[in-house]
């Protein structure tokens, strides 16, 4: 396969990703519209579903279950009770208990530095789809030991706790075993350990990256999170580590502007989506940064690392850094990025689950507060920088086709 087939491969990959997003995207002015299909969004929390057991008729106990589609399961954590969980398939209930819906970013930051190596005609599709599948896996694993770490400090164990209001805690809620919770663990840690393994091997380059990913796996809640060092530790690993990583994995050598410039657009939109998900638990005793801001001067951080976005995409364009293609990102500036600043900036969370009519739409995916909430800023920081980052590696996609 030649290396401009290649890389078209790996370009409809992404754009495959994408487009789990939204089933059709297009151009269109931010605004809130009253979609009129509200039924796909009715999802009780565990909490409103626990208490509407001693009210709700006896016609309610027997409805059918809730079953949250594959385009669901990868946009937003959803919530299920022991009804909705005994419905699931085994797959649907692994992409729930690792929490699929959180890895576009992943996908995104590694697929990037792959492309970047194919637009400076270093290109592998091979190398650099197996550090993106590696790293996912990665990821997932981590999402597993998060949930596990923090239920063990007694973080999540009750009903009322935040992580459980918004998407489905398999172990707390029952449904899942510590036990059957570390199998999948050790699975997946098996699976990148030896993806890793073989990346380090096929590229020796790109060896540094592995450490600096797995510290960030188990360092993060002990460690990272408390001592407001979580934030940046987030920058690094999506950043440098995942972008830099990712392109030494695909050209065989490491280039020091490729992690620590290029990849600066896309760390940005993780940072910000880790703050907004660190004022969403502002109240919570945990030391995280924004807590130690205040939540005005973190909401503005916030807003900094979006906008900062698309200035340092500018920026590494014009010192040539950066391919022109990668400012196809622009797209998202004045729909997501316009209403994620506003809503920043003006907006405060709701004190009760918005209307599914409700929603801001963008250049490629729409923002339906009900779907998300109670998350508000993290859901949309993560909605600006999950849009922006696929555009930004769709255009990189194109420039590596075109090397």
């Amino acid at each position: 396969m030649s290396t401009k087939a290649s890389y078209l491969l790996l370009a409809s990959s992404v754009a495959s990703v994408a487009s789990l997003l939204n089933p059709a995207p297009r151009l269109h002015r931010t605004f809130r519209r009253h979609t009129g299909d509200v039924s796909r969004y009715n999802s009780p929390t565990a909490d409103n579903y626990l208490a509407s057991l001693s009210s709700a008729p006896a016609a309610a106990e027997v409805s059918p279950p809730y079953e949250p589609s594959w385009e669901e399961l990868t946009q937003v954590p959803v919530t299920l009770n022991a009804n909705d969980w005994t419905a699931l398939g085994k797959a649907k209930r692994l992409a729930v208990l690792c929490r699929l819906s959180v890895v576009h970013l992943t996908v995104i930051s590694c697929a990037s530095g792959g492309l970047l190596a194919g637009a400076a005609g270093k290109g592998n599709a091979l190398r650099s789809t197996l550090w993106t599948a590696t790293l996912c896996l990665w990821h997932l694993s981590h999402n597993v030991i998060n949930d596990l770490q923090d239920l063990d400090v007694g973080r999540d164990e009750s009903k009322g706790a935040f992580r459980r209001s918004y998407g489905c805690h398999p172990v707390a809620q029952g449904f899942v075993s510590r036990k059957d919770a570390m199998k999948v663990v050790f699975a997946l840690t098996a699976a990148a350990a030896a993806g890793s393994a073989a990346s380090v091997a096929l590229a020796p380059a790109c060896a540094w990256a592995i450490p600096a990913g797995l510290a960030a796996t188990l360092l993060y809640t002990p460690l990272a999170k408390p001592c407001a060092l979580g934030e940046l530790l987030v920058y690094l690993v999506w950043g440098p580590a995942m972008v830099g990583g990712g392109y030494a994995a695909t050209a065989g050598v490491h280039s020091p502007s490729v992690t620590w410039l290029a990849s600066l657009p896309l760390g940005l939109g993780a940072f910000a989506m880790i703050f907004g998900k660190h004022i969403d638990k502002i109240a919570e005793p945990v030391r995280t940064l924004p807590k130690l801001l205040g939540k005005r001067l973190a909401k503005a951080t916030a807003v900094s690392a979006l906008i900062g976005q698309h200035v340092a995409s500018l920026l590494l364009v014009r010192a040539g850094i950066l391919p022109a293609a990668c400012l196809l990102s622009l797209a998202s500036l004045p729909f997501e990025t316009r209403a994620a600043v506003r809503i920043l900036l003006t907006e405060e969370p709701p004190a009760e689950k918005p209307s599914p009519d409700v929603s801001y739409r963008g250049s490629m995916l729409p923002f339906v507060p009900a779907k998300a909430w109670p998350l508000w800023y993290v859901a949309v920081a993560g909605w600006q920088a999950v849009v922006y980052g696929y555009w930004f590696t769709l255009g990189l996609g194109a420039a590596a086709i075109r090397a």
